[in-house]
This record gives C-alpha cells, sequence and structure tokens, in this order.
C-alpha cells in the first residue's frame, strides 16, 4: 500500500491511495479530497480495481450551533459539541447606559478576541461575533481590537471579560463601545504689568466625573497647554 497526501487549496488536502492485495491478486487504486468549507467538511472520493470496478462517493460532515443573541443557526466543517462557545455582539452604544437599545446601532467588522482561547473573529453585520472553537474549561480573557474601530473616537466600553468556557454551552457577551472625544487649554496668569498672559507650565489640571472622582490628571507644558484624550 502507498499512500500520497497533498494540500491542494486553502483548509484542502488530496490523497491519493494505491493498494495491491496478494491474496486476492486484486489492485485498487482510490483517490480522496478533503475539503474543510467552512460551513462542512466535504469529502468526494474515486476508487478503481483491476477488476474494472468503479466506485464514486460522497461524504460530509458538520456540526451546528445556535446563536442564543439573533436566533441563527451556524454550521461549522468540524465538531462543535465537545467544545464551549461564546456569542459577542458588539454595538455603539450613544447614551452609555451599556445596553444595545432600539435606536443604537449593531457594528460590522470589529476585531473581537480570544486571547488565550479562540483565537479572533470579527463581527458581521448584526455586529455578532462567534467563537465555536473554545477549549472547554480553558479560562480566556475576551476584549476588542480598538483598533478595528472605524472611528478614531469610539473606545471600548470595559476592559473586557474573563470567561470559563463550558462544553456544549453558549455563553452572551454585549460589548458596549462608546463615543469619546478630547478636551484641551491653557492655564495662564495676567499680570497688570505685563500686556500679555502668561502661560503657566507645569500645573496640574484635573478632570472629575460626575461622581467628582478624578479621572484624568494632566499637567501643562511650557506654553501652558493641556489636553485630555
Amino acid at each position: 500500500r502507498a499512500t500520497l497526501r497533498r494540500n491542494v487549496l486553502e483548509n484542502s488536502t488530496f490523497d491519493l491511495e494505491f493498494t495491491h492485495q496478494a491474496d486476492t491478486d486484486l489492485t485498487e487504486v482510490s483517490s480522496r479530497l478533503n475539503w474543510q468549507a467552512g460551513f462542512a467538511r466535504i469529502s468526494p472520493s474515486i476508487t478503481y480495481n483491476s477488476d474494472n470496478d468503479l466506485f464514486a462517493g460522497l461524504a460530509t460532515s458538520f456540526g451546528i450551533a445556535k446563536d442564543p443573541v439573533n436566533g441563527e443557526i451556524y454550521s461549522f466543517d468540524r465538531n462543535v459539541t465537545s467544545n464551549g462557545a461564546m456569542s459577542v455582539q458588539v454595538f455603539l452604544d450613544e447614551n452609555g447606559d451599556g445596553v444595545l437599545n432600539a435606536n443604537e446601532q449593531p457594528l460590522e467588522g470589529v476585531q473581537v478576541q480570544g486571547l488565550q482561547n479562540g483565537g479572533q473573529k470579527e463581527t458581521n453585520e448584526k455586529g455578532v461575533a462567534f467563537f465555536n472553537n473554545m477549549a472547554e474549561l480553558r479560562r480566556t480573557d475576551v476584549v476588542i481590537n480598538e483598533d478595528s474601530l472605524k472611528d478614531p473616537f469610539w473606545i471600548s466600553g470595559f476592559e473586557g471579560v474573563s470567561v470559563l468556557p463550558r462544553e456544549g454551552y453558549v455563553a452572551e457577551l454585549s460589548y458596549p463601545v462608546h463615543i469619546a472625544g478630547e478636551m484641551d487649554g491653557t492655564v495662564y496668569s495676567r499680570d497688570e504689568n505685563l500686556a500679555e498672559p502668561r502661560p503657566l507650565k507645569g500645573i496640574p489640571v484635573h478632570l472629575y466625573n460626575a461622581d467628582g472622582e478624578v479621572e484624568q490628571t494632566a499637567t501643562t507644558d511650557f506654553g501652558g497647554f493641556y489636553i485630555f484624550s
């Protein structure tokens, strides 16, 4: 028996097998293409032997999972029941309440990362990134790649979450993206003896939130300039 395996396309292998059975004086040649199509594994095959028998077959295998966020059924080219899964919906949180409201838009094309387990997925037109191959009981941090956000003033609503995938369970995560901005200014002093105001360098300027807590601190430069990003 001799077997040759070659990669012919992305996610595809081609097998060619030659077999000679000495006890029956039968020689057989078979070929098979294994195509990982994303939604299923498709394997057409052809076998021919020295008795002039010709066999052709088509085998397929797939795994399916339901997204609890939008109710869609996904099909994959590998088994999914032995892994954990996660559905992450990313949206533009315009009012900052952390909830996807009817007037707020899901964000397409955002890269969501399972840093230690799951790899990287991109959100679809409904803002959903579906992870189907998260190894069971292997904790991972799930974050979004802010560089993939289309607006430079969009920022992640929080640093991310840590999840522990469970076999056959689809976790849900609603991931808000906030609209940020910048504020800058100049600190200076007025002196009645000088015609122009004098900029003050090295002055700490604090930015407080609505609860009276310091969010950021900036220090003025030589021109009295400061900026909060």
